[in-house]
């Protein structure tokens, strides 16, 4: 009998690492080659052997972080957009979900009672019949508390039950979202996971290695999220289904050894979703066990409705940028973080747990409000000139190296005053006035001011031109920002151009600056790019 054996090397008690342990793969290489430890490599006795059924219960009811987090990952939207697009119609306008602003992830007893009888009815929306159902004989706490759901319950479905025809007739975002709900709502009427966890350990000479492997005994409430169209993250864990050789205490057997490596990941990208649970948790890593129990109790930062409106405002204001769904911060954002990282009342969770700790005990009689806000005033600076918010941003600013950020800043300060590029001519600013189709010098540009005083006044420099291209009047494609910059740098000339209307059809061409000596102006031409166009 053969027996592949993995993972750690166990000490005399169970569980303890033992001494020799290896990080590395060549570590256990070595370490399972040297005779003195191991002995024979491919003899082994089985010295333990334990089968344990488990089971798992469903996941929690939707509120609404996880409800944006799951639904917005499925639908290829920000939590906002899933709040205020399918969830906010299904609530106010089809009345088919409960509230979906909702922190609470509970029930009444009552909507519990109420949803136990709709439930076959419900079954059948997302293909199952109330064959398919258990009703416990007493309520699950995981679910049902009458406290915790008092202002506010979990997202489920409302006493409004449509047919399955209405159901399927529902926008593809809305149907995905209300069965989605279905479905989370109805595991609480499924049996539980069920498998079976097998834990054999082989003594190799000195060495005790552990093999696992875990067989699926009922799927029970996983069923429902079997489909690809509803398997949600975190829901149903893909697990290592490995069936093991059939083994008894004290049988020797043939071992493989496989050498365990550990890798040390770079954690993955923020998607919407994990970016939402970030706010969530954050704060679990501080270091004083009080606050860490604060930022559980308030979870995290912001609240379930602002967190989505958070976000959305840091992408808005360009801090990240979303490429295929993973956050990447901007340079912007990686400028601000390099700014503010010691400023830790800015940067830190720990700011929200303390200001909430000094709030509760006010409640609680042990502080002040006069206290709290005289602190707060004394951190923005009043009656206080020295170690301030304002005192301690200058210090920021002052000591943070800018030079990797050098080119961006000049581009966002060159950006803010609208210029486009240098002139030519004088080395001024070139900039595009209003909806003005002409790009200017600023020194060829005249005010109201200047014109009204002296009469036939001349600029002091005469760099203008065009900034349409094409060969019919009403169809002239103009220039946009990004293409009047690349014109004007030493690039020379734009990315292709497509589209573009000409005597005898559209076509693709690059645009380029240059002096005309006869007319004595600057303008744009089009060098036509011959695989792309049409003859």
């Amino acid at each position: 009998m053969i027996i592949k054996v993995f993972g750690c090397f166990q000490g005399d008690k169970k569980g303890e690492p033992w001494e020799g342990d290896c990080s590395t793969r060549e570590g256990w290489e070595k370490l399972i080659q040297n005779p003195k430890i191991i002995g024979e490599r491919n003899k082994g006795v089985i010295v333990e052997h334990e089968v344990e059924l488990k089971e798992k219960r469903p996941p929690r009811l939707y509120f609404l972080d996880s409800i944006q987090e799951e639904l917005g990952r499925i639908l290829g939207m920000t939590p906002k957009e899933v709040l205020e697009g399918p969830c906010q119609e299904l609530y106010e306008v089809r009345k088919l979900i409960t509230y979906p602003r909702s922190s609470s992830f509970y029930i009444s007893r009552e909507r519990y009672e109420t949803l136990k009888q709709q439930a076959p009815a419900l079954a059948r929306l997302v293909g199952f019949s109330e064959e398919d159902l258990v009703f416990p004989e007493r309520l699950d706490g995981f679910f049902v508390n009458d406290k915790k759901a008092a202002n506010h319950s979990a997202v489920v479905p409302t006493t409004l039950i449509p047919t399955e025809e209405e159901v399927e007739a529902l926008p593809d975002a809305l149907k995905i979202v209300y069965k989605a709900v279905i479905r989370r709502t109805l595991a609480m009427f499924f049996p539980k996971y069920e498998y079976e966890q097998t834990t054999i350990i082989t003594q190799v000479g000195a060495g005790r290695f552990k093999t696992v492997g875990q067989v699926p005994k009922n799927p029970g409430w996983q069923v429902l999220f079997q489909d690809s169209a509803s398997l949600l993250d975190g829901v149903i864990e893909e697990s290592e289904a490995r069936e093991l050789v059939k083994v008894q205490i004290n049988d020797t057997v043939t071992s493989h050894l496989v050498p365990a490596e550990r890798h040390v990941k770079k954690p993955p990208r923020h998607t919407n979703s994990t970016w939402l649970r970030a706010l969530r948790t954050a704060g679990r890593d501080l270091e004083d066990e009080e606050l860490i129990a604060i930022m559980n109790q308030i979870k995290g930062l912001g609240t379930a409705a602002t967190r989505g409106a958070i976000l959305d405002e840091i992408v808005v204001n360009k801090w990240v940028t979303v490429k295929q769904g993973k956050i990447y911060l901007s340079e912007l954002g990686w400028l601000i973080c390099e700014t503010l990282k010691d400023e830790r009342v800015l940067s830190q969770p720990e700011t929200t747990a303390i200001w909430e700790q000094s709030l509760s005990k006010i409640a609680e009689g042990t502080n002040t409000q006069e206290k709290f806000l005289k602190n707060i005033y004394r951190y923005l600076g009043i009656e206080n000139p020295h170690n301030n918010l304002i005192e301690n941003l200058i210090k920021a600013v002052d000591r943070t190296d800018y030079i990797p950020f050098q080119d961006f800043i000049e581009q966002a300060v060159a950006k803010a005053d609208g210029k486009l590029g240098n002139c030519p001519l004088c080395g001024k600013a070139v900039k595009v006035l209003g909806k003005s189709k002409v790009a200017q010098c600023e020194d060829n540009i005249l005010s109201k001011e200047e014109r009204e005083r002296e009469a036939g006044a001349t600029p002091v420099c005469s760099f203008n031109f065009w900034i349409t291209v094409g060969f019919i009047k009403d169809k002239k494609k103009t220039l946009t920002k990004k293409q009047i910059s690349d014109l004007l740098s030493d690039k020379g000339r734009t990315n292709l151009i497509k589209n573009i209307e000409g005597k005898y059809g559209p076509f693709d061409a690059y645009a380029y600056l240059s002096f005309n000596e006869e007319k004595g102006i600057y303008q744009v031409n089009l060098e036509v790019d011959k695989a792309t166009s049409k003859k």
